[in-house]
């Protein structure tokens, strides 16, 4: 399959781009993404990129196939790029390379690819958004301190 074009901005995901993509992954096989509706997540674009919820519909929806995922894109700020630069390439790297064999549950990647050239990158997760979420500006409970040091010990723990 010849290489995707790189998707700059939730503007460049568009159905041939995804089915491309999600068949570049083994996701989907046979299927095609027909349309899609795209809506911000939180503000949308921050400080650190952007971050959009994608609907996908199918001609014939395989199992396995996402309904919903989430897109992640690099800021379009060039400075704010470049100082994230390595930050974008670790957090890709991660999703693609590593989440599977940490022994914890993380959001499954379906595609992830950095452009070193531009300092762009670009990441579709599993929309996790059912899930509860801590709160960055309140912070979270005892509960949730015990809950991440057991995830911790349990990650480590891989490497032991």
């Amino acid at each position: 399959m010849p290489q995707l074009a790189f998707p700059y901005s939730p503007q460049d995901l568009t159905p041939a781009w995804l089915t491309d993509a999600l068949r570049s992954s083994k996701i989907i096989h046979n299927s095609s993404v027909t349309s899609i509706d795209i809506e911000r997540v939180g503000a949308g674009t921050g400080w650190a990129g952007e971050c959009v919820r994608v609907t996908l519909d199918y001609d014939n929806r395989e199992d396995g196939a996402p309904a919903i995922m989430i897109a992640k894109f690099s800021t379009a700020d060039p400075i704010g790029r470049a100082a994230m630069s390595d930050l974008y390439q670790q957090e890709v790297d991660f999703y693609t390379e590593y989440s599977n064999g940490i022994g914890i549950a993380t959001p499954r990647a379906y595609f992830g690819a950095a452009d070193q050239n531009s300092g762009y990158h670009a990441l579709l997760l599993e929309d996790l958004s059912d899930m509860r979420h801590g709160d960055d500006m309140t912070g979270g409970s005892s509960d949730d301190a015990l809950l991440a040091v057991l995830q911790l010990a349990q990650m480590h723990a891989r490497w032991w």
